[in-house]
């Protein structure tokens, strides 16, 4: 600023001299804009280990960041952010932090899936749900095929007995990533942890040991 005052009117002559633009002289560099936007981009990547772009665009819309899909793609490939799958596991990074364990009734439920085949040897599946601070069997849904709308039903009914949870505990099945289960944890304020299947063992034991003797007393 003092080399600018220093050369007073001749100023613009100097310009000329040596071919600079006055507005390149003037210009001040802006603080970035989309800093926000990239924080908050970095840390629905790390919360949703396989959702690309288009899908991260739809929750910072949700958020109420007001930014097109083409500024979403520039973003999340500035900050190096493409999903690299490989292609025999298909298995996505675990969160880095884990979150912390129950400290009351009704604060998290778990979530998993069994499956086994009928004496045709049709498949089924069953969806079962447990609270993981006192490991009691909330409930399940048996089918051929289990959507994603179909499990909001069974949080929905297990709503009625229970209230609604803060935390649920899924693994990254395609059932528990999907629009469905996503938009209706927005709806009711509950935040989905998803974790990896060795991580999720101990509630798998448990599911399986609390669905056996449900059946075993039905």
């Amino acid at each position: 600023m003092q080399m600018r005052e220093s050369f007073g009117p001749n100023l613009r002559r100097l310009y000329a001299m040596i071919g600079l633009s006055r507005s390149s002289w003037h210009y001040q560099p802006r603080a970035d804009r989309n800093e926000l936007i990239r924080k908050r981009l970095r840390e629905l990547v790390d919360e949703r280990k396989r959702w690309g772009y288009r899908r991260l665009h739809y929750l910072l819309q949700r958020e109420g960041f007001r930014i097109n899909h083409k500024r979403t793609e520039r973003l999340y490939r500035e900050e190096t952010l493409i999903l690299q799958v490989k292609r025999r596991r298909k298995r996505a990074a675990e969160s880095r932090v884990a979150p912390p364990p129950p400290e009351r009734r009704n604060q998290c439920s778990a979530m998993d899936f069994m499956s086994n085949n009928l004496q045709n040897c049709r498949r089924f599946e069953v969806l079962s749900v447990l609270d993981s601070y006192s490991r009691d069997f909330l409930g399940f849904e048996a089918d051929t095929s289990i959507t994603g709308k179909q499990v909001c039903s069974v949080l929905d009914r297990l709503v009625w007995f229970n209230g609604v949870p803060e935390i649920i505990t899924v693994d990254n099945g395609p059932e528990f990533i999907g629009k469905a289960l996503d938009g209706r944890a927005h709806r009711h304020g509950v935040k989905l942890v998803f974790s990896r299947p060795r991580a999720n063992r101990s509630i798998t034991l448990t599911l399986k040991a609390s669905m056996e003797g449900f059946v075993m007393n039905a």
